[in-house]
């Protein structure tokens, strides 16, 4: 194939537009470079001061309890997880539960008693006693429900 000859002929204007890109291309190159050099820098300078030491973790400590002499318990305390100290001089009084009499006992309303732990005191138709009785006499007792 020929290339016409006003295609490869130098002129003044193809000159000049060689200039300027000759000239310009380094010039735009070094200011890219310079540019994407400080990011980088500046990532740097932020990973550098984000220093994580021990104390930035929490402690973890098992969830086991020790019992007191006075009957409550303790459980583990950071940093170390030793167990907290037993309380002294502090007196617990705890309600009693009075176990039902046979003569008030109920028979259950549905059959079924509602044995579920939760957070408030033992129930006492719950006790193996009440149970007892109800199966001998209610006569629509299935039993309890834990």
């Amino acid at each position: 194939m020929k290339i016409p000859k006003e295609l490869r002929t130098v002129t003044t204007l193809s000159k000049t537009i060689a200039l300027i890109m000759f000239i310009s291309m380094p010039i735009i190159g070094f200011f890219i470079g310079r540019n994407y050099q400080m990011a980088l820098d500046t990532i740097k300078t932020v990973e550098t001061s984000i220093k994580i030491t021990p104390t930035t973790f929490p402690i973890i400590c098992p969830m086991d309890a020790m019992l007191c002499p006075d009957g409550s318990s303790v459980g583990r305390i950071a940093p170390n997880c030793d167990f907290a100290p037993c309380p002294t001089g502090i007196v617990v009084k705890k309600n009693p539960v009075i176990p039902p009499t046979p003569s008030s006992y109920v028979c259950p309303t549905t059959g079924y008693v509602d044995c579920m732990p939760g957070p408030g005191p033992v129930k006492s138709n719950c006790s193996s006693a009440y149970l007892q009785w109800a199966k001998k006499n209610c006569p629509n007792f299935n039993g309890a429900a834990y």
